[in-house]
């Protein structure tokens, strides 16, 4: 990493190891999060998630330099664009934003592992890496999701075991709610939980976005549709309803320095049973994933859940 990465790293993540983001109070991060509770989602220590992982010393590799191709298909009208390798049970991994398929799953080898045992699939979401960037503010929100499913249609996967990161981790939440019946299992990278009605503070400004477009991603963004795509936030909230209904085997993975643990009291009373939780010692939002801990978790969570690979009873 050079140098002036790693101080615009500094710079754009000054408080990503804040322990009490600010307006949210003790109590209410012990109690966790309350529908309607005004709450930033998606401020600037969660958009300093590349930042962090740059600060980790990560070097970038490409999906061309792992012998990786890239494959398209039309999601109404949208080219969605995703990688695949590997034989065996469909795993589906959805990136941060402003990452992509190469920058979250390729480089960290969690493409690799998985597919040893699995059919591992990345997705660039729609307005993010090779995949189409639509300027209609109507273009995001749950059609991301419907992304996904379209993607499940188009390679014929009935269900799908899916692996989020950030916002990657929003959108496999909406699945795991609208759609249980195509989902095997779960898992989530410093997921935020969005209820009906929460009231969202608006994003940090467009300066503030190209400043880390071009010092951490190369100018590799088309800042508009990321924008977009962020401020569709509001369209992915759930319900506590749905998620208990669900019966989807889900695992949570969260940084003890990652503000959004003050969700876990929800999550762990809306997915009872459906749910386990890990801790990564001294890991923020957006480095959790370099720390090897993650992919152990992921191995193993998806090792007891998978036909091939499944332990006798």
């Amino acid at each position: 990493m050079s140098s002036r990465q790693l101080r615009a790293s500094r710079e754009l993540a000054p408080s990503v190891n804040q322990k009490t983001p600010r307006g949210v109070r003790k109590e209410d991060r012990e109690a966790g999060t309350r529908p309607g509770r005004k709450e930033s989602i998606m401020n600037h220590r969660l958009l300093a998630a590349a930042a962090a992982v740059l600060a980790a010393g990560s070097v970038f590799a490409s999906a061309s330099e792992t012998g990786l191709e890239y494959r398209y298909f039309d999601s109404s009208g949208v080219r969605i664009a995703y990688l695949e390798k590997g034989r065996g049970e469909p795993v589906i991994m959805l990136h941060a934003g402003m990452a992509d398929s190469e920058f979250n799953w390729v480089q960290f080898g969690v493409m690799d592992a998985l597919a040893e045992n699995h059919r591992a699939i990345a997705m660039d979401l729609r307005g993010h890496g090779k995949s189409g960037k639509p300027h209609d503010p109507k273009a995001y929100g749950r059609l991301m999701a419907r992304d996904v499913l379209g993607l499940m249609d188009h390679l014929k996967i009935p269900k799908a075991h899916f692996l989020g990161y950030s916002m990657g981790s929003h959108i496999a939440l909406t699945l795991v709610a609208d759609h249980p019946d195509r989902v095997i299992s779960a898992l989530f990278g410093g997921p935020t939980w969005i209820h009906p009605g929460q009231d969202l503070e608006p994003l940090p400004s467009e300066e503030y976005f190209s400043k880390m477009n071009d010092t951490v991603f190369g100018g590799r963004n088309d800042i508009k549709a990321v924008m977009l795509s962020l401020e569709s936030q509001g369209d992915w909230a759930v319900t506590e309803e749905a998620l208990r209904a669900a019966h989807v085997p889900c695992l949570f993975i969260f940084g003890t320095k990652d503000d959004n643990r003050k969700h876990i009291p929800d999550l762990r009373r809306a997915m009872a049973e459906h749910a386990e939780f890990v801790d990564i010692e001294g890991a923020g939002h957006g480095d959790a994933i370099t720390h090897p801990e993650f992919l152990k978790a992921v191995l193993a969570f998806l090792a007891d859940r998978t036909a091939s690979t499944r332990r006798p009873i």
